[in-house]
């Protein structure tokens, strides 16, 4: 195969109209995988060409199904890592035709995959938490980040910032409200909610941020429709389930006890931050019987007076509220 294929071609499509990209990608992409990896390099040199170049052909290099199999294919081998989350932020940065509604999904599985790769960072804190309780002094420098955990938290901080779009999005799409909310905001708590599961805490840490930022997001929740409230049952419910198994635990036995602490501290400030919203659903009771038994469990799994104290004080800024109203 000679020098950057798709470069050699997909560029060409600006002169010649009967070269169409999807074809192109097609072809790249049915390339068994040992041979896909041997030109990785030339590859997504040619693909990030085109990813720079004019809009109509960014637009339809990102828009082909193809396109994101190879980008997938190739994120997680060693020597094409790099050149692949380039790419990525590209697109994430791009202001014209970079992440689209076409190309939404695919987005955000790359953004999960490349955060799920950075679980490798969990062995170095583990490592140093062992040190530590060895009695070994920790060292004045910080070791340098992992490449793997750098990416891991810029795709995340790329979700993140991916929710102000969320709106346009959903206008242009004329979905129905369910359906808008399906494609637009389901994505993205996904994602975050799988990283709030991440071994490495810098991550899981960056997760349980832009989760808590998007969840009180001004755009989420609208008094003319009751989809947002998915994300009691969708989201943070579920990521609580995920949290009380034994073997997440065991993922990271000394952090995951705050990270108990954070979702029901995030569980209940949510809660109180939609309380008026709320008020006027059909299902506000059972919601917050689910909240008591959510944090009765949380706090007969082991997390104690560091969750007694956070439920007491929620307990009290919500009976302060309900004297209020």
């Amino acid at each position: 195969m000679q020098g950057p294929f798709d470069v050699s071609l997909l560029m060409k499509k600006q002169d010649y109209d009967f070269l169409r990209a999807h074809i192109v990608l097609h072809a790249i992409s049915s390339f068994e995988p040992d041979l896909l990896q041997r030109c990785a390099g030339p590859l997504l040199k040619g693909m990030s060409a085109c990813i720079e170049g004019p809009p109509g052909l960014r637009s339809a290099v990102s828009s082909s199904p193809d396109f994101w199999t190879i980008l997938h294919a190739l994120h997680s081998v060693p020597t094409a890592a790099a050149q692949v989350f380039q790419i990525f932020e590209d697109l994430a940065q791009s202001p014209n035709a970079g992440v689209t509604a076409d190309n939404y999904e695919q987005f955000m599985s790359l953004a999960n995959a490349f955060a799920t790769a950075g679980s490798v960072g969990a062995t170095e804190e583990q490592k140093r938490d062992r040190e530590l309780r060895k009695g070994k002094q920790a060292k004045a420098a910080k070791a340098k980040q992992l490449d793997e955990v750098e990416r891991g938290k810029k795709a995340l901080a790329a979700v993140y910032k991916l929710t102000v779009r969320v709106p346009d999005f959903i206008q242009q799409s004329h979905f129905e409200a369910t359906e808008a909310w399906n494609a637009f905001w389901s994505p993205i708590f996904r994602v975050l909610t799988n990283q709030c599961l991440n071994p490495c805490r810098e991550i899981r840490h960056q997760a349980f941020n832009s989760l808590q930022r998007s969840l009180l997001s001004k755009d989420l929740a609208s008094p003319d429709h009751k989809e947002w409230t998915k994300i009691f049952e969708e989201v943070l419910f579920p990521l609580i389930q995920r949290l009380l198994k034994p073997e997440v635990w065991q993922q990271d036995p000394v952090g995951m006890s705050e990270t108990r602490v954070q979702a029901a501290t995030l569980l209940c400030k949510v809660f109180l931050s939609y309380l008026v919203l709320l008020s006027e659903w059909d299902g506000m009771l059972e919601l917050w019987c689910r909240i008591l038994n959510i944090c009765d469990r949380l706090m007969n799994s082991g997390q104690g007076d560091n969750l007694v104290s956070v439920y007491n004080r929620y307990i009290l800024e919500l009976l302060l509220l309900l004297t209020i109203q």
